[in-house]
C-alpha cells in the first residue's frame, strides 16, 4: 500500500508498516464510516477466479503459446489482428480469454453483499468477464465490452459507460484503494 490520507483521522497514515489484519481493520473502518462508496476495479479482481491479468508475471503478456510467440500481445488483442489475421485472433481468444465457465470469487461476492446492504453505490470495472453480475451486483459499469459484445480492442475508444459511471452518483462519494 504506502502512505495514504485517512478520512477517519484527517491525517496521513503509513500503511506500509501495518500488518494484514491492521490493514483490513482500517479498510473496514473506512467502509463503515462512509455512506457512498464506488469500487473501481480491473483484472486483479478476477485473477482468483482463474482469469489471468495482463501485465503480472503470470499475466497474458507473459503466457505466449508457441503459435503466438511471433506476435506482440497488444497485436493479438487488436482490431488489426481481428480483421487481418482472424484465425490467430480467435484462437488466442479461445485459449486465453474465454471465461464463460469462470465463477465469481470472494471479492465479487463481498462487493455484491455491500451493494445489497446499501454501502456500495456501484462497481466501475475494466473487466468484461461478467463475474460481478454473476455474484449478484446490479449496478455495474463496464468501461470496456460495450462496443461489441464482450470485447473492446486495442486502438478503440472506451465506450460512454465510463463517463456514465462517473455521472451515476450525484452525491459526493469516497474513492478508496482496495
Amino acid at each position: 500500500m504506502g502512505t495514504h490520507w485517512s478520512p477517519l483521522t484527517d491525517e496521513p497514515i503509513d500503511t506500509v508498516h501495518l500488518t494484514f489484519d491492521e490493514q483490513m481493520s482500517l479498510l473496514n473502518k473506512n467502509i463503515k464510516s462512509h455512506k457512498h462508496i464506488v469500487f473501481f476495479g480491473g483484472a486483479g479482481v478476477s485473477t482468483a477466479s482463474g482469469i489471468p491479468d495482463f501485465r503480472s508475471e503470470d499475466g497474458l503478456y507473459h503466457q505466449h503459446g508457441v503459435q503466438f510467440d511471433n506476435y506482440e500481445p497488444e497485436y493479438l488483442l487488436s482490431r488489426e489482428c481481428l480483421y487481418h489475421n482472424p484465425i490467430v485472433f480467435y484462437e488466442f481468444y479461445r485459449q486465453k480469454l474465454d471465461c464463460r465457465h469462470s465463477q465469481p470469487n470472494a471479492a465479487h461476492f463481498k462487493l455484491a453483499e455491500m451493494e445489497a446492504a446499501g454501502k456500495l453505490d456501484c462497481v466501475v470495472t475494466q473487466n468484461i468477464d461478467g463475474l460481478h453480475q454473476k455474484a449478484g451486483s446490479k449496478n455495474v459499469f463496464e468501461t470496456r465490452g460495450q462496443i461489441r459484445p464482450d470485447i473492446t480492442l486495442y486502438g478503440e475508444q472506451l465506450p460512454h459507460a465510463f463517463t456514465d459511471a462517473i455521472k451515476a452518483n450525484n452525491n459526493p462519494f469516497t474513492v478508496s484503494e482496495v
